[in-house]
């Protein structure tokens, strides 16, 4: 099963990075649109992102993970865990 890191909300109204999330195809698929709009996002094109609120991704075990589409706790996110992104990815096959 492919594995995709996310950025979700950690519940207390912020965002997380949660590393290598086991999902399947289905959920695997939404997970990289997301991170083409993060992508896009990071570099102040805001138009896919919001295609994003509210999408609720799961892992195998069925646990969910809202994504972060907020610009600013996306640009947060990404600058904390800016290091572990670029040395793991945010695919494994």
């Amino acid at each position: 099963m492919p594995r995709f890191s996310l950025f979700a909300d950690d519940g207390d109204g912020g965002g997380d990075f949660y590393r290598s999330v086991d999902m399947d195809a289905d959920n695997a698929s939404i997970a990289g649109g997301y991170w083409n709009a993060v992508d896009a996002a990071l570099s102040d094109d805001y138009r896919s992102i919001f295609d994003y609120s509210g999408v609720t991704v799961y892992d195998r075990h069925g646990t969910a993970y809202e994504l972060v589409t907020n610009p600013d706790e996306l640009s947060t996110l990404w600058y904390e865990y800016r290091d572990d992104i670029e040395e793991y990815g945010i695919y494994e096959p």
